[in-house]
C-alpha cells in the first residue's frame, strides 16, 4: 500500500477513535475508558481546554449541558482533524510520492501561531480560548502531512534500497 493512502487511512481511523470516545461514554461502554486512557498518553485532557458533546450530539465547551468530553483537548483535536484534511488535500497540492519536503520555512510559519497562543498562555500572559486553540492547531495540523509523508516516503525508499542491495551481494 502506498504511503499516502496508508497515512490517510491511519488518520481516518485515529480521528474516528477520538469521535467515538464520547459516544461510547454516552452509552456507558467500558471501551470508552480504554480510549480515554489511550489518549491520556498524548494529551492533558483538561476539561477547560477541551470540547464536549451534549446528549443531543452538539459540540461545545465543556459544561454541565455538554457532559461528554472528547479524549483530546481542542488544540490536539484540531491538529488531528487537520492532519487528515491536509492528507486528503495533498494529492491536489503536492506530489504524494515525493521524497522531498517543502521548505522548512512553511512548517516554521505554520508553527508560529500555535507557539504564540500556547506560549502566551504558558507564561501567564493571557488565557487562550478553545476557538484560538482550534484555529492554531488546525494551521499546523494541515501542514504536517506535507512534511511527514515525504519523510516516510524517503524512509521506505532507503529501507527497500538496502534490502535490494543485500540481495545482490
Amino acid at each position: 500500500m502506498e504511503v499516502h493512502r496508508a497515512y490517510v487511512l491511519f488518520m481516518l481511523a485515529f480521528n474516528l477513535l477520538i469521535l467515538a470516545a464520547p459516544l461510547l461514554a454516552m452509552s456507558q461502554s467500558p471501551i470508552a475508558g480504554a480510549l480515554y486512557s489511550l489518549f491520556e498518553l498524548t494529551c492533558h485532557q483538561l476539561p477547560e481546554r477541551s470540547f464536549c458533546l451534549s446528549g443531543s450530539l452538539s459540540i461545545g465547551d465543556c459544561a454541565p449541558s455538554f457532559p461528554y468530553q472528547f479524549p483530546v483537548c481542542s488544540r490536539d483535536m484540531a491538529i488531528y482533524i487537520a492532519m487528515l484534511i491536509g492528507g486528503l488535500a495533498m494529492p491536489f497540492l503536492y506530489d504524494v510520492r515525493s521524497r522531498k519536503t517543502p521548505s522548512i520555512w512553511i512548517l516554521v510559519l505554520a508553527a508560529v501561531p500555535v507557539a504564540i497562543d500556547g506560549g502566551t498562555q504558558l507564561f501567564g500572559m493571557r488565557e487562550s480560548t478553545n476557538f484560538f486553540r482550534m484555529l492554531t492547531g488546525a494551521i499546523i495540523g494541515f501542514v504536517i502531512p506535507f512534511f511527514l509523508i515525504p519523510l516516510i516516503n524517503d524512509f521506505t525508499y532507503v529501507v527497500s534500497k538496502r534490502k535490494s542491495d543485500r540481495k545482490r551481494r
